[in-house]
């Protein structure tokens, strides 16, 4: 795994630009509150110090291949840190309230932990590829300028959060036999088709709200999911780093 890679990616996306947030607020009312109450639930998301993933990432140390892994792993966390704080000033545009517990929220961070290092980034890692959607959605859909500014630039880290775990997963299963890939694969699938459910279920207010049909957001959903896939095949059977994507295009609906 190219650790020093993705610390130098990392690095990078510090220090980015806000969005212009005395711009004036253009979404009407009926749409406000739905958007900033589905946006609350993904800041609370967000939050954490990110003790357990790093207690797991120090029993990385020194395992060849994965030198700085921990490091990466907290430059990762900081970064949705950050988005916390952006998303946070998204919910007061829309005049929402940020919130302390929910429980979607609540049963991610429960199935996060009974396992180890693999198990919990790979919750954490379908929670991603749900963002990944969720925030193209915002970005295609909502008129406000700030928002769709601060949504595309959550969503671009939000694709390379899932280039970083893709590598993480490739390094890792490099050596497993193919059946175990495989049942690895599946598992996989199932808790990322269930959780998709559950997040449409908990966001509907806001996805009507802006027109978005559950079949476009099923869409997005298999897309994140298959990308990593392959992003991830790609560590698995090479050394080179996996490809990342950049966030398409922002124009309004498109397939």
């Amino acid at each position: 795994m190219d650790v020093q890679r993705w610390i130098r990616h990392f690095e990078g996306n510090r220090g980015r630009l806000e969005a212009d947030w005395r711009a004036p607020v253009t979404l009407p009312a009926e749409v406000k509150a739905p958007v900033a109450a589905s946006l609350a639930i993904f800041q609370l998301g967000e939050t954490g110090d990110g003790g357990t993933l790093r207690r797991y990432a120090a029993r990385l140390r020194g395992r060849p291949g994965f030198e700085g892994y921990e490091e990466a792993l907290d430059m990762f966390v900081k970064e949705e840190n950050r988005h916390a704080a952006t998303l946070a000033v998204m919910v007061r545009r829309l005049d929402g309230e940020l919130i302390r517990k929910q429980w979607t929220a609540a049963v991610f961070k429960v199935m996060r932990r009974p396992l180890n290092l693999e198990f919990e980034l790979q919750i954490l890692l379908t929670a991603e590829l749900l963002a990944e959607a969720y925030y193209e959605i915002l970005r295609r859909e909502i008129d406000d300028g700030p928002l769709r500014d601060a949504c595309s630039r959550i969503l671009k880290d939000e694709v390379g959060h899932t280039g970083f775990h893709a590598e993480f997963f490739g390094a890792v299963q490099r050596n497993w036999p193919a059946a175990w890939r495989g049942l690895w694969r599946m598992q996989f699938a199932v808790i990322h088709r269930v959780t998709c459910k559950v997040v449409w279920w908990d966001h509907r207010k806001c996805f009507r709200a802006l027109g978005v049909h559950r079949g476009d957001y099923d869409r997005l959903c298999r897309r994140a999911r298959r990308t990593f896939l392959r992003r991830m095949e790609i560590a698995i059977r090479t050394d080179r780093p996996a490809a990342g994507a950049e966030p398409r295009g922002r124009g309004r609906r498109a397939a």
